[in-house]
């Protein structure tokens, strides 16, 4: 049984790797959680791999063994991060709508009632929240729904300052259902390079341990690594 950290240190290794096609160096997983040297995130690396859940390459680096790695995002859907990103723009309307639709389709597939999920922004007022799933899936392969969530979507612009990012996990609804054990998933319209997804990740989770240490770790989506599109398997025949 891994502990917590060792799970956030699985977590970040799978989604580098299924974002990118390479996990993480040894020294980006030293600096994501803050060790003080490298032999510490070695013996994490180390008791993930007697776990079987990472093994070393040719080339000395750790990844997931290929038989638990994801297809790519590209390949699924058969949709790049430019065409995701020409939903942008204007109000974030156009992209707002798309997710949600998305996210109550998924949801059907992983068998989660329809009842449960709510994208009425009366209901969310202060804007900190444009969809909410309130009922976790009993059998999601990919992780998405394993807890209730809150999601916020993006559409208008990329630059994002860390002041922004903490404005927006601290509103109202937001703080509410992360207090009650929501995740909390910060989705945008854009590409953005991995590392800069994880540094949001970061700011965003610093404010959710303060507000709820026991919810769920934050989420950060973007065009180009989008978890909730690259789950939408062919096989669901939903696109």
């Amino acid at each position: 049984m891994l502990t917590q950290r060792q799970q956030e240190i699985f977590d970040f290794i799978r989604d580098r790797q299924e974002a990118t096609g390479n996990p993480p160096s040894m020294r980006e997983i030293q600096s994501r959680f803050g060790f003080k040297s490298l032999n510490a995130a070695f013996s994490h690396l180390q008791a993930l791999a007697r776990e079987g859940m990472v093994c070393q390459d040719g080339k000395g680096s750790w990844g997931l063994p290929k038989d638990m790695i994801s297809p790519p995002y590209d390949s699924i859907l058969g949709l790049s991060a430019a065409e995701v990103e020409g939903l942008r723009g204007g109000d974030g309307g156009f992209f707002r709508e798309f997710m949600k639709d998305l996210i109550q389709t998924h949801a059907y597939a992983v068998n989660v009632p329809q009842i449960e999920i709510n994208s009425d922004s009366r209901n969310m007022r202060d804007g900190g929240c444009d969809t909410e799933v309130r009922s976790a899936a009993t059998d999601d392969p990919e992780k998405h729904f394993d807890a209730p969530s809150c999601w916020q979507f993006k559409g208008t612009d990329a630059k994002i300052s860390d002041a922004r990012l903490r404005a927006e996990i601290g509103k109202p609804f937001v703080q509410k259902r992360i207090r009650e054990g929501f995740r909390y998933v910060f989705c945008i319209a854009y590409g953005i390079p991995a590392e800069k997804v994880d540094a949001w990740e970061s700011v965003l989770d610093a404010e959710r341990l303060k507000i709820n240490p026991a919810a769920p770790r934050v989420r950060v989506s973007c065009a180009a690594i989008s978890p909730v599109l690259a789950s939408l398997r062919v096989q669901y025949r939903l696109i």
